[in-house]
């Protein structure tokens, strides 16, 4: 193991759901022993879980919503001159325009920008357009390097021309190989939720929140209910997850008369698990950063029916391990989703293909680009 390289700093607005800090956490071990870390959030999941296991410093500042965060900018400028990390990560929204910010009033100049999911996705209003457009140009314009997690992103920040290219590294979202399953322990896992063999499972896992596009999810699966009546005594939905939409979706639930056949699961600790028991992984995402959805589906050797757009098409190949839909196209959504129902040797297929091809999502692959841009910023005040 290599000798201590500095003092490391992750920052992050809020350590809660999402695939930013069960990525930040990823990065977390992975590091360990390598540099000596600590961690800034408002909140407390994942990192703070680890820094109390590992018994290294977690900083709870006010940080979430946007609102709260100028009364914590002070707070981290602070720590930021009382520890003096020799690299500060700086891990999605808000943290990079915050933390570039308290990072040049600190007199510290090493940092690093992840992209988990950029703002230039969602700019339909002016003042949304203004406020994103400073969340990302401040971090491309005051980090020393912007990590974005896929080829889309990275053709939006260059099409924009928002800071120079060289900054910009491209490392993907990874996955733990070792956590394969073979074929009886999904069987279990199945059984265990008591699904029947001969009955359709699809799981939507994912925050309920617009950028989700559970709606979407939703009217397609009443689209395929309505089209395959044949099919539907046996077809179930379960949304593996929560956040603000859920009432408006339970309305719709009722409304449409789907309550025997769409199941809240709620926030689960392991959503990997519910994929490997599924028959179908579903996702209708505007956007996503590079989801991991897609990569433990294809982990746990389960099809995946999504929305073609940045953060899926680069893992997810048409026809081959999965299937992309134009993104809104709920008719469409429907068919395909009626079309694997029908046909499980065609979604064995795709499952296998999807499993088979799952090495170059790696995460000690990502890790180590990981490693090598740190080494390449070096240690020093």
């Amino acid at each position: 193991m290599k000798a201590c390289r500095g003092r490391l700093l992750h920052l992050i607005h809020r350590d809660g759901p999402g695939g930013g800090p069960v990525v930040a956490t990823q990065l977390l071990e992975g590091l360990k022993g390598q540099w000596d870390q600590s961690v800034a959030a408002d909140g407390e999941g994942r990192m703070a879980a680890w820094c109390l296991r590992e018994k290294r410093p977690f900083h709870r500042l006010p940080l979430f919503p946007l609102a709260r965060a100028w009364r914590g900018l002070p707070r981290l400028v602070a720590l930021l001159r009382r520890e003096k990390p020799h690299v500060a990560i700086l891990h999605g929204q808000w943290a990079g325009p915050l933390g570039a910010m308290a990072c040049r009033m600190a007199g510290h100049t090493r940092t690093v920008y992840i992209a988990h999911c950029p703002a230039f996705y969602h700019s339909n209003r002016w003042d949304r357009a203004l406020r994103n457009y400073l969340a990302e140009r401040l971090p491309l314009r005051w980090c020393d390097r912007v990590v974005v997690l896929s080829s889309g992103s990275r053709r939006n920040y260059i099409y924009r021309g928002w800071g120079p290219e060289e900054k910009i590294v491209q490392i993907p979202n990874g996955v733990d190989l070792s956590r394969k399953m073979g074929g009886e322990e999904k069987k279990r896992l199945r059984a265990g939720r008591g699904w029947q063999p001969g009955e359709f499972h699809v799981v939507f896992a994912g925050r309920l929140v617009d950028q989700k596009r559970p709606d979407w999810m939703l009217e397609s699966w009443r689209k395929f209910l309505a089209a395959a009546p044949e099919l539907s005594a046996r077809s179930f939905l379960h949304l593996v997850g929560d956040g603000p939409e859920k009432p408006a979706l339970e309305r719709f639930v009722r409304e449409a008369g789907m309550g025997g056949r769409v199941r809240f699961a709620g926030e689960q600790d392991e959503a990997f698990d519910w994929m490997a028991a599924a028959d179908l992984v579903a996702m209708t995402s505007l956007y996503e950063g590079h989801a991991l959805v897609p990569l433990e589906a294809m982990l746990c050797g389960r099809p995946v029916l999504a929305m073609k757009v940045d953060g899926v098409e680069d893992s997810v190949e048409d026809g081959v391990t999965g299937i992309l839909v134009r993104p809104g196209d709920t008719g469409a959504f429907a068919a395909r989703l009626a079309e694997l129902a029908r046909d499980p040797g065609f979604r064995r297929r795709l499952g296998d293909e999807a499993e088979s091809r799952v090495d170059r999502w790696d995460w000690q692959k990502s890790l180590l680009q990981y490693r090598n841009l740190l080494d390449a910023l070096g240690p020093g005040p």
